[in-house]
């Protein structure tokens, strides 16, 4: 019964924790002055969208406009260097 509960804990708070972990992983969001591109006070889809392609761009290392698992790894592999 002891198991059942502590595991029953263990994973309510992992999925209670898990955004501000997520959040932690993929660092902190960006400014909203970064995402409002026009400076009228609001974000639309279209400049969330810019915003989003202009960070793929960055991470497509080879430039064909798709991630490939070994551009993935590559990426992965520097965000753990940038870390230590």
């Amino acid at each position: 019964m002891n198991k059942i509960l502590i595991l029953s804990l263990a994973t309510t708070a992992a999925l209670v924790f898990s955004p501000a972990t997520a959040k932690d992983h993929w660092g902190n969001k960006p400014e909203f002055s970064t995402l409002d591109d026009n400076g009228d006070g609001q974000i639309t889809k279209a400049e969330v969208q810019a915003h989003r392609a202009a960070e793929f761009v960055k991470v497509d290392i080879d430039g064909n406009g798709s991630l490939s698992a070994e551009v993935r790894a590559k990426l992965a592999e520097s965000l753990l260097n940038g870390r230590k």
